[in-house]
Order: C-alpha cells, then structure tokens, then sequence
C-alpha cells in the first residue's frame, strides 16, 4: 500500500515539473516571437527551441549583424574614400600631361570641367548615396583649390601674374569648404580647410601677408571652437600655425628657400603673440558644449611650448642683447591673464600655468636687467611674493612649483656663485616666512602633508648657519651659531611650535660638530671657555626646561 502511495506520489511530481518545463518553453518562444524572429521547432514536445537553443541563435544572429555591419561600412566608406583618392590624382595626372604637352589652357579647362562634373554627381546623387555624396563634394572640393594653385604657382608660364589674386582665388574653394563643413557639422573637413589655408600662407614671398593668413587661421579656429567645441581640432591648428611660422622665419625651404634664419626679425614676433593670445582665450571664452579639463590643459600646455620655442629661437638670433621689455610683457600679460581666468571660469591648472609662466618670465626679465649675483636677491624676493600669489589662488600647484624653484635657485647660487652676505640671508629670511604663510593659511592650500613647509624650514636653518658662517670671523661662528640655536628654541615657546625646537637641535649639533672638528683646532682658550660656557648654559636651561615640562605633564 505505501508503495503504490510513492508511485501515485512521484507520478504527480513528474507531471508538475512537466508542466513547469512546457511553460518556461512557451514564454521564451513569446518572448522570440516579440523580438521579431522566427520560432526554431524542435524536437521537446511542445513546438518551440529550447532557452538555451533560443540565446545561442541571438548569439549567431548577432556575430552575422557584425559581420555584416563590417562588410557593408568598408563597402560604403572604405571603397567610396578609395575611388575618390583615386579619381582625384586621375583628374591631377591628367592636367600634369596636358600640361606636360605644352597646352596652357586646357589643363585648367580640365580641371574645372572635372569640378562641375563631380558637384553636379553629388547634387543628383545626394539622398540615394549621402555618405558618397559628402565625399565627391569634399573630393570637388580639393580639386577647385588645385586648379586654382596651378593658375600661377608651380607652373612654367602662370594663366594669372600676380600672386596676390592668385592667393585671393585661392581662398574660394577654402571659403566654400568652411561653409560647408560649418553646416553639416564636419570637424575633420573644417581640418582640411584650415591646413590649406596654412599652405597657402607658404605660396606666397611675402612675410607680413603669409603671416597674416596665420593669424586668419588662428581666428577661425577660435570662432569653430566656441561654436562647435572642436577641440582636437584646436590642437592641430596649434602645431600647424606655429610650425608654419617657423617654416617662413627659416626662409621657408619648402618653397626653394636657403633653409636659413632670414637676416631681419622683420617685426615677425608681432605675429607670434598675436597667435598666442588667440589661441590663450579658448581658456575664456564661452563654449555651445561642454569640453572636458584634460583638453584644456592640452591646449595650454601645447600652445606654450610652441610659444615658448619660437621666442627662444627668435631671442637667441634677433634680441640676444634686449630682450628684458619683451619678457616683461609676457609676464605682464600672463599674471593679468591668470587672474582673468581665475575670476571669470573654474578651471584650475590655467590659471595656476599662467601665472608660473609670468613669474618665469620676470626672472628672464630680472636677469637680463641686473645679470649674477645681484638676481638672486631679487628672486628670492619674488618667491616669497609668489607664495603669496599662490595662497590668493589657493594653488596648490603654484606653491610646489615655487618651492623646488627656490629650492633650484638657492643649489645654483651655492655651487656656482660667491658668497654674498646679503643674499645669504635673505635666503634664509624668506625661507622662515614662507613657512609661516604655509602654516598660517594651509587650509587655503588644503595641504595635507607638513613636506613643503619642512623643505623652507630646513632651508632656512642651513642657509641661515652658512649666512654667519660668511659673514662673521672665524672665532665668532660657534658663538653665532648658538645663538641661532636659542633663537630657534625662543621662536618654539612664542609660536608654540615643535619644528622650531628640532630647529635648534639641529643648530646644536651643527655648532657641537664645528666645535670638535675645526674651532678646537685654532680657538684661543679664552674663546673656548666662552663658548662652551655658553653652549654648556643653553644645553643646561633647555634640560631644566624638559624635566619641568615632563613633570608638569605627569
């Protein structure tokens, strides 16, 4: 009886997973059917694929999309782009052997019979083949500039005379190519049309008109920025408008030239700030989209060094010996300007940039007006002015800058320059100072760590040591040295603060090494008793001042 229970039992199990199993199959082949594919039949029972049968057909169907997605873009695009490449140099070799038979006109008439030609397929052709009409347009495009080149340069016996309208009918099809890119959006055409017209600023033989087209180019490349937010496209232009201008200061050799310095700057620096400042305000101006920071810094980045390279190359030959004026409105500017950027956008290497490029460019400036040792006072002047300049930007980037600037400065002056007292101690001043700003308003900064505040105090203790050290007579250096080590200690129990007091240890053990390894040597014993009677007082009051503080704490 309790067998025939079990059977009953496991029967009426068996049919419930049965029922389960034909359910789950019917609502994957629902689910099959909505997505809009055919119902595999199979072999369960119930008429529909399995789940696991349904999944690995989705799979297969979508490596064979793959597949043909692949297929049909490199069919659409990859041949269309190779027929126009290859029909443009067809149309050029053409007019090159017409040309080549002694015929003037006819390879022009060529030239622009092939351009109608080519407009008039894309304009018929536009809705059947869009993305192969974009490309004959853009093909027509190249074609009408160098038919239009061809009118007066690289040829024997030129159809046009003069370079300025041949220059001037160049610019029609790059006109036409920027409107065109402009209202269908295109980035890489909007590209293509400024790199022409940074070619052809190296056509022409004259240095003021081919730089002005550099400056053309610049400005649109600004406007396309601010309209469309194009800013890889921005960085191109940066290489090609300074690498152009430095084409054309070298006598331009790609256009026959010695591949020499010209003799004359003829005034080409104009130019150069003028495209370092166009390029500067993409930092300020108002954008339609969004750009992310990195390209910002890219820009900034990419556009001083450019900057910067010319302007060394034209100093070095051109204003070897005046160039102080010059450095001095580039700081001026750059200092004006990373507070323009400061105030006016939330950006926070720009500004923080800027205003290390001026400072760098006043120390150039300083330099070139009052030459070493004489520029170390001033820089180290300017450092503590600079830490300051980075507390009112809250810059945590001006203020690292600055420390390892003070710290290099500081190591050049020690290795390659005579000690002079008044530097030596100013360099020691302006450390402890700069200490206390990073301490007093290291919020501002959000400083985390005490390492920049450490470098200037250590600085400062080393500098203010080899200060006496230069300034005193030799028997007065372990008693000057004390006395720093009390000051030290002084400053602690004023300000409250610990570094001081591993400050003056450091003074003490400074004085106890002199003491033992050159004062013994050539003191009097009358300055001996001095001072070791005066070290023996600080090491004793300070031993009395701990055993007081450790039983005040207890």
């Amino acid at each position: 009886m309790m067998k025939t229970d079990e059977n009953n039992q496991e029967i009426s199990i068996k049919g419930l997973h049965d029922q389960i199993k034909a359910l789950t199959y019917r609502i994957a082949a629902i689910e099959h059917a909505i997505e809009g594919k055919p119902i595999i039949k199979s072999d369960t029972g119930f008429g529909f694929s399995h789940p696991d049968q349904l999944d690995q057909t989705k799979v297969k169907e979508k490596k064979e999309d793959g597949e043909n997605w692949i297929e049909s873009k490199l069919g659409e695009i990859g041949l269309g782009l190779l027929g126009n490449v290859v029909l443009l140099f067809c149309i050029i070799f053409l007019m090159t052997f017409t040309q080549n038979q002694g015929y003037r006109l006819l390879p022009t008439i060529i030239g622009f019979a092939a351009v109608a030609g080519v407009l008039i397929l894309s304009f018929y052709n536009r809705e059947s083949y869009p993305v192969l009409t974009r490309m004959l347009s853009i093909c027509s495009q190249l074609l009408a500039y160098y038919v239009m080149l061809k009118l007066h340069f690289f040829v024997e016996e030129p159809l046009v005379k003069s370079a300025g309208l041949s220059v001037a009918l160049l610019f029609l099809p790059i006109g036409f190519q920027l409107y065109y890119a402009v209202k269908n959006k295109l980035e890489l055409v909007a590209g293509m049309a400024i790199f022409l017209i940074v070619i052809t600023s190296l056509f022409y033989n004259n240095i003021h008109l081919s730089m002005a087209l550099l400056v053309v180019a610049a400005g649109v490349t600004l406007y396309l920025l601010s309209r469309y937010s194009w800013w890889r496209f921005l960085i191109a232009s940066i290489f090609l408008v300074y690498i152009a201008h430095a084409l054309l200061i070298w006598d331009n050799p790609l256009m026959g030239g010695s591949g020499k310095l010209i003799t004359s700057h003829q005034y080409n620096m104009v130019y150069l700030f003028i495209y370092g400042t166009i390029f500067s305000l993409t930092l300020v101006i108002k954008h339609k989209e969004p750009i992310m920071d990195a390209a910002f810094i890219a820009i900034t980045l990419i556009n001083a060094f450019w900057f910067s390279l010319v302007l060394i190359i034209n100093i070095l030959t051109y204003f070897p010996g005046n160039y102080v004026l010059m450095f001095i409105l580039i700081s001026f500017y750059c200092l004006v300007f990373s507070v323009l950027i400061r105030t006016r956008t939330n950006k926070l290497f720009a500004p923080a940039f800027y205003a290390c490029f001026g400072f760098m460019a006043l120390s150039v400036a300083e330099y070139g007006f009052f030459g070493f040792p004489d520029t170390y006072l001033l820089l180290t002047l300017q450092s503590l002015f600079v830490a300051s300049w980075a507390l009112w930007f809250r810059s945590k980037i001006i203020i690292v800058t600055n420390t390892f600037l003070f710290l290099g400065i500081m190591m050049t002056y020690l290795f390659l320059e005579e000690s002079v007292s008044i530097i030596n101690f100013t360099f020691a001043v302006v450390g402890l100072i700069s200490a206390r700003l990073l301490n007093w308003k290291k919020e501002r900064l959000a400083l985390k760590t005490e390492f920049l505040r450490n470098i200037y105090l250590f600085l400062a203790l080393g500098m203010l040591l080899y200060a006496f050290y230069g300034y005193l007579p030799g028997q007065y250096i372990s008693i000057s040295w004390i006395a720093v080590a009390g000051l030290f200690f002084l400053m602690s129990v004023i300000l409250r603060n610990v570094k001081y007091r591993w400050l003056g240890f450091g003074a003490i053990l400074s004085t106890i090494v002199y003491l033992l390894f050159v004062d013994l040597a050539q003191m009097d014993i009358g300055y001996r008793i001095v001072v070791f009677l005066f070290l023996a007082v600080l090491s004793i009051g300070l031993s009395v001042y701990y055993t007081k503080r450790a039983k005040k704490k207890t």
